[in-house]
């Protein structure tokens, strides 16, 4: 199977209607390009072409027009393009692009992209006092880790390995309490089992994406969310929410932005950190200029090891700063603890 992505601007050979469909099925080309079909999918190029990478064709007769090309499934060793009159009359030569195994994609994390408009300081003192560290995180497949090579890529796991490096000496446990599938309403029938009973010092809620998805009515999420930081806070945890993914189909549904500023309009009014993960993707696509490919699984909505990875820096980046960060207390303003920082 080779999943394709067109960027470009509309030619006269393929509708905007066209090209979005080829984001997401294996693509189908004109006839006129059945020369190129019977080359790239002989032995010699299959060869030169490396199958565990994303590739990129680009048109010699419209220069703005490229497609990324990611061999996939069990024949890895076959680039096909089938015919379709809407796109006749192109002609493709591939060439390396940046994709999944790539070296030339850059986790770099801007230190306003890792920090939260709140202290954490339950956190903090556990870290100032020495004693362990408990991080449950809660939420739906983005936590479970779908897309992921496994579950050791997941943020989760990937979070937990950051923090050891940058605390060592601390006992830091980050436990994964992710479901697929799930929405806040489930996740609250399980919030005492899954997440109470671990007596958490901080809890990384995300949610919101399969509210997107199913096309649920926003409003009541404010309601529910409430109920659910309530009972956190009242066993001395504290709460930091991560929005949804940045990803082709959480973006196409109407109802992403709204979700997107419910759950940061709801941490303000609540006083607890939002992590903007749906800005930090948009800011790779757009400004760093990353395909989807890069940080987005196939099924165009899950992150990826990459991402993943990426996500967990940036979180263990801003636990650490909002630990350290001067706390107010009822004696006055307390200073955070002196902690090693390590990068």
């Amino acid at each position: 199977m080779v999943k394709v992505v067109l960027h470009g601007p509309r030619s006269s050979k393929g509708t905007r209607k066209q090209r979005v469909a080829m984001s997401m099925t294996t693509v189908c080309f004109g006839s006129m390009i059945a020369g190129f079909v019977a080359w790239i999918a002989t032995p010699a190029l299959a060869q030169s072409v490396d199958q565990s990478y994303y590739y990129k064709l680009s048109t010699v007769r419209d220069a703005g027009m490229s497609l990324d090309v990611f061999n996939g499934g069990s024949k890895k060793n076959l680039t096909r393009l089938e015919p379709d009159q809407d796109v006749a009359g192109q002609y493709w030569r591939p060439a390396p692009a940046t994709g999944v195994g790539t070296p030339s994609a850059t986790c770099a994390i801007a230190p306003e992209q890792a920090r939260f408009d709140f202290p954490l300081p339950h956190t903090s003192r556990a870290l100032a006092s020495g004693r362990p560290l408990k991080i449950v995180a809660l939420g739906s497949s983005s936590t479970y880790g779908a897309g992921a090579s496994s579950s050791a890529a997941a943020y989760p796991n990937r979070l937990a390995e950051k923090m050891a490096k940058r605390f060592p000496g601390h006992e830091i446990t980050v436990l994964n309490r992710g479901v697929n599938g799930e929405e806040i309403t489930e996740m609250l029938a399980r919030l005492d089992e899954a997440v109470i009973a671990e007596r958490p010092d901080l809890v990384l809620w995300q949610f919101g994406t399969n509210s997107v998805l199913q096309d649920r009515a926003l409003p009541p999420h404010v309601g529910e969310l409430h109920k659910g930081l309530q009972r956190l806070k009242a066993v001395g945890a504290d709460v930091v929410l991560i929005d949804p993914q940045y990803a082709p189909r959480v973006i196409a549904k109407a109802n992403c932005s709204a979700m997107v500023s419910l759950i940061s309009a709801a941490a303000k009014a609540e006083h607890i950190g939002v992590f903007h993960r749906f800005e930090l993707m948009r800011h790779w696509y757009l400004a760093e200029h990353l395909p989807f490919t890069t940080f987005v699984s196939a099924d165009g909505l899950h992150m990826n090891d990459w991402s993943y990875a990426c996500l967990a820096k940036a979180l263990g980046m801003a636990i650490a700063e909002a630990a350290m960060r001067p706390v107010a207390t009822a004696a006055g303003p307390r200073v955070g603890p002196h902690l090693p920082w390590v990068n």
